[in-house]
């Protein structure tokens, strides 16, 4: 999990409002970044971390309902608050939902309604980034597991090739000629990365069957009958 403090994204295109969302957040121990113009906030969350959005509804080139939408778009996990004010009309609330907005604040912003509001989020916010990083590490962990079983596999398969190389000394480094060949051959007919990996280990037991066969045979000096 993340050490560092959540990132509250404030939008409110009144100067007074903004400083006292950013005054409240600043208090409960939140990195705040404010912007005036919502445009520049959507743009800023493109590449830089956000964890939770308080936007107001009514503001010019867009409005809440529309920076709800175009961050869905991209951060579907992200906790959205709108802020309306008290005689806003209920409708906007249910386009609003259905838009994606997590929760509301009204105004006059209540300072303790604001801190439980934000609080919760938090909390909501945090237990995600823990999932997130947990999903990680076993995703890290299956991949060193599948990893290290797949270089086993690899080294079997090596040493079965060699012995086989092993049993007609006239072959010299056929196999690995072959596994080198086979791959730029896959590679040229189009094939992908795996595919390409697989022939290149697959091919050199292509003479597997020399295990089998007595020595006598095998190494015989003249042509066989």
């Amino acid at each position: 999990m993340r050490n560092d403090q959540l990132v509250v994204l404030a939008i409110d295109d009144q100067p007074v409002n903004m400083k006292l969302i950013k005054a409240l957040a600043a208090q409960m121990d939140f990195s705040v970044v404010t912007f005036l113009d919502p445009l520049d906030a959507v743009n800023y969350t493109y590449s830089n971390t956000v964890d939770i959005v308080l936007t107001d509804y009514m503001m010019p080139n867009m409005n809440g309902i529309e920076v709800v939408k175009y961050i869905r778009n991209s951060m579907p996990e992200l906790p959205v608050v709108i802020i309306t004010a008290v005689g806003d009309d209920p409708n906007i609330k249910l386009e609003a939902l259905q838009s994606g907005a997590t929760d509301f604040l009204t105004k006059p912003i209540n300072v303790h309604e604001f801190q439980a509001r934000l609080n919760n989020l938090a909390e909501l916010r945090k237990a995600h980034i823990m999932l997130k990083d947990r999903a990680k590490m076993l995703q890290h962990a299956v991949e060193n597991a599948t990893g290290s079983i797949r270089a086993r596999e690899h080294e079997a398969l090596h040493l079965l090739a060699n012995a086989s190389e092993q049993r007609d000394k006239e072959t010299g480094k056929h196999v690995l000629r072959v596994a080198n060949y086979s791959k730029l051959i896959a590679e040229r007919i189009g094939e992908d990365d795996i595919f390409q990996d697989m022939i290149f280990f697959a091919a050199p037991l292509h003479d597997i069957g020399k295990l089998g066969v007595s020595d006598v045979i095998l190494n015989k000096p003249g042509k066989l009958t």
